[in-house]
């Protein structure tokens, strides 16, 4: 899989946005390779094939949340041959609330408004719904351990001090990723009813306290046409496989199949943060204002997930290894031992992401007409804007500049 999400990555990294989606459509049709191959489409231009492949993905992604996976289907020896790489994936709350809001963006590009409204207010109600989600995944973990006649001490298991370094990480409140804030802001003001000025109010007053972005605080007078120019930045941090050990105390309960073990070892995704050509970006002369940091989003949630992480880990590799004990009592030894081997290669860490996703998104506010991108004083892009405009720059991590403007009046 890494190998292929290379790949991918290197595509996007060009600009071959094309390339890139006829690569992932190629690949197994799950949620994964059809967001993949969404924002690839979406990034090329092509806004409808984009949204059809959005829908797909939106209708696995909710699938995958009502189903459990492969591995707790299967019998007992099958299922140490199955890795968390082979069970469907399922998404990260960040990828759905991205859904939506990259659909609405692509429907503001098609000009279809309420469309892009609907999808605007799934995202929202998406990040309302997302502070329920990790509960319920530690609760199932918990669930499969007892059956097995153990549990995980939790607290135990986050004292670690390497665990420490990975936990305690936080973004914007309560799930909140500001560019939907901006996306919302752009739709009220140019294409909003009477009755939405106060919605207007606040969703701005809230993407002000979140950004703090002096283009925002501008007075934009109706005399004068203004374009939001909006940067899509860089790429998101991969996640890479590390193993950790614990002491056989993270585990309680009478689990004899254990006794020799003073510690278990597990393999577990770390995030690894993929450096961007350009930091700092200035639109005519103005320095740009970062609006969303997707590099800290990524971080805190997978904070807010490292215990249910772990605690997977964990169940799995002790079930794992009572099935193992039991067999060899029941098999004998010699079928024991490979099927202790095939244990080994089956505990793998899940290292998929939506790798499409940026780095960041930045944000400047300046009079339409000529619009000039520049990087430490290099030259990236011009673009002529006429009327209320966005104008949407995507930056590949190798500093590759694409554009697409929309008159949004």
């Amino acid at each position: 899989m890494s190998g292929k999400l290379d790949k991918f990555d290197e595509e996007m990294a060009d600009g071959k946005y094309v390339d890139a989606k006829d690569f992932a459509l190629k690949e197994k049709k799950d949620l994964l390779w059809t967001l993949q191959a969404a924002a690839a489409t979406s990034a090329a231009g092509e806004f409808e094939e984009s949204n059809a492949l959005f829908d797909k993905a939106e209708e696995m992604f909710i699938a995958a949340r009502r189903t459990s996976g492969a591995a707790d289907k299967v019998g007992t020896l099958s299922s140490l041959l199955v890795n968390d790489n082979v069970i469907a994936y399922k998404g990260e709350v960040y990828d759905g609330i991205l859904i939506n809001t990259y659909k609405a963006l692509n429907f503001m590009f098609l000009k279809q408004w309420d469309l892009a409204r609907v999808e605007l207010n799934r995202a929202y109600d998406r990040q309302r719904r997302a502070t329920d989600f990790y509960a319920k995944e530690i609760l199932e973990q918990e669930e499969k351990a007892s059956k097995s006649g153990f549990s995980v001490n939790v607290s135990e298991m986050m004292s670690s001090p390497d665990i420490k370094k990975l936990s305690g990480l936080e973004a914007y409140a309560d799930y909140v990723n500001p560019m939907v804030n901006l996306m919302e802001v752009l739709y009220l003001k140019y294409q909003g009813d009477a009755g939405d000025s106060e919605r207007l109010r606040q969703t701005q007053n809230r993407l002000l306290a979140m950004t703090q972005s002096k283009h925002l605080q501008k007075d934009l007078s109706l005399s004068q046409d203004w374009t939001w120019v909006i940067i899509e930045n860089g790429q998101m941090p991969r996640r890479v496989e590390w193993r950790i050990d614990f002491p056989i105390g993270v585990f309680s309960g009478l689990i004899k199949e254990l006794d020799n073990l003073s510690i278990v070892s597990v393999a577990i995704p770390k995030l690894k943060d993929i450096p961007a050509t350009y930091n700092q970006f200035v639109v005519n002369g103005e320095n740009v204002d970062m609006i969303s940091d997707m590099d800290k989003i990524i971080h805190a949630e997978y904070s807010r997930a490292l215990p249910t992480i772990i605690t997977k880990a964990l169940v799995s590799t002790a079930i794992k290894t009572i099935a193992q004990y039991r067999i060899g009592q029941a098999k004998g030894h010699t079928t024991a031992f490979f099927v202790g081997l095939l244990q080994a290669v089956s505990t793998q860490a899940d290292i998929r992401s939506w790798s499409a996703l940026p780095k960041n998104y930045h944000l400047a506010i300046v009079p339409s007409g000529s619009i000039a991108l520049t990087s430490r004083g290099g030259h990236l892009g011009k673009v002529e804007t006429k009327g209320n405009s966005m104008l949407y720059f995507k930056v590949s991590r190798s500093g590759v500049v694409s554009s697409q403007v929309l008159v949004l009046d």
